[in-house]
Order: structure tokens, then C-alpha cells, then sequence
């Protein structure tokens, strides 16, 4: 499944994510940052977000 090689990609570069365990969406990512994240710790989590959404992408 590619969000679990999304999420794999994404521990690597030190940022965790999780998938949804719903029956029928194992494939949604969920992003639940802190209430206090800034602005340029969230880009900076996005940007690795995308790395490893490339990453998967050129795999596949």
C-alpha cells in the first residue's frame, strides 16, 4: 500500500504520521500537529511530507 511506504518514507526524515484505521480509507495519511506548531515547522513537515510522497511516486 503506498501510505505505508509514505509513512516510512516520512520516519525516516524523522516525522511521524499516522493512517487511518477505518475500514475502506487505510489509504488517508493523518497529519496532527501540535496547537502550537509554527509556521515554518509546519512547511518544514510538509516539504519532508512531499519528499516521501516522491519518493513513492518514482517506485511506482
Amino acid at each position: 500500500m503506498g501510505s505505508a511506504k509514505v509513512l516510512e518514507g516520512s520516519q525516516r526524515r524523522g516525522v511521524l504520521f499516522g493512517i487511518s484505521t477505518l475500514v475502506g480509507v487505510g489509504n488517508v495519511i493523518k497529519i496532527k500537529p501540535p496547537l502550537n506548531i509554527t509556521k515554518d515547522t509546519a512547511i518544514k513537515i510538509l516539504d519532508l511530507f512531499e519528499e516521501a510522497v516522491s519518493e513513492v511516486e518514482k517506485e511506482t
